[in-house]
């Protein structure tokens, strides 16, 4: 009996087929084509870039003096290239159209909360940054903080990164605040930016919205609130470091 299993173990290896080159690049190519397309749309090729930044629409956000205008690129934005990079290769990896679309439309009806909730936030950090409401925050906390305001920046980011779940919806809600308040108050723009971001990562940590996800990936639905337990001491821990490590930054970075 065991000699019979050996036998058949070694006839399963036999027929796995050996990994090459060929279908390790083939399944790395999604990857591939979003870096190279990424790279060959963006300003470093202004060929190509110049070429495609004219598909845009342009659109007046109130009629007033001076009137904002929103603009959005048809093709030159990122989120557009990684889609169709995104179908380039599964079509080399030898997906079809018609299953492509079905996990797109599974994935968009799976995922529409999320979506309606980044689109929120980024109609909301426009409206505070056109109202003035961000330069009023950042004027605020440079009376509240003063010098000691690098301390609770990454936790600023934080805060964005568990309510959007975005490191992106982060930047945009709150990455003017970080750069305005920064100014008032002598820091280096770009460290509190970067604080920003690194507090958007911590905040997702515990993003309501990403351990739903997370939970439901793993079949644990019904389990976030533990999760969500098990998280907060690190969260709290990763925030007191960065608030530290920024603040001495600040020190040696102007």
């Amino acid at each position: 009996m065991l000699k019979k299993s050996i036998v058949i173990e070694a006839q399963s290896k036999e027929e796995e087929p050996a990994l090459t080159l060929g279908k390790g690049l083939q399944a790395w190519c999604t990857f591939i084509l979003i870096f190279i397309m990424l790279m060959a749309t963006s300003t470093l090729c202004p060929p190509i870039n110049g070429l495609i930044s004219g598909y845009k629409s342009v659109v007046s956000v109130y009629a007033g003096e001076n009137p904002g205008k929103l603009t959005f690129s048809w093709i030159n934005t990122p989120g557009v290239i990684i889609l169709i990079a995104a179908f380039i290769g599964g079509l080399i990896q030898g997906a079809k159209i018609s299953t492509m679309l079905e996990v797109l439309g599974s994935t968009l009806k799976a995922n529409w909360k999320t979506i309606v909730t980044i689109c929120s936030v980024m109609a909301t950090a426009k409206i505070m940054g056109y109202s003035g409401m961000i330069s009023d925050m950042a004027s605020f906390l440079v009376v509240v903080a003063g010098g000691a305001y690098p301390i609770i920046s990454p936790l600023i980011g934080a805060i964005g990164g568990f309510v959007t779940g975005s490191g992106t919806s982060t930047c945009v809600l709150f990455g003017g605040l970080q750069v305005e308040t920064a100014k008032s108050l002598g820091f280096s723009p770009a460290w509190m930016a970067a604080a920003n971001v690194l507090g958007g990562g911590i905040g997702k940590m515990i993003c309501p919205q990403g351990i739903a996800i997370g939970a439901s990936a793993i079949n644990q639905s019904g389990s976030e609130s533990k999760i969500l337990g098990k998280m907060f001491k690190y969260f709290i821990t990763y925030v007191i470091v960065s608030g530290i490590v920024c603040y001495l930054g600040t020190l040696f970075i102007k």
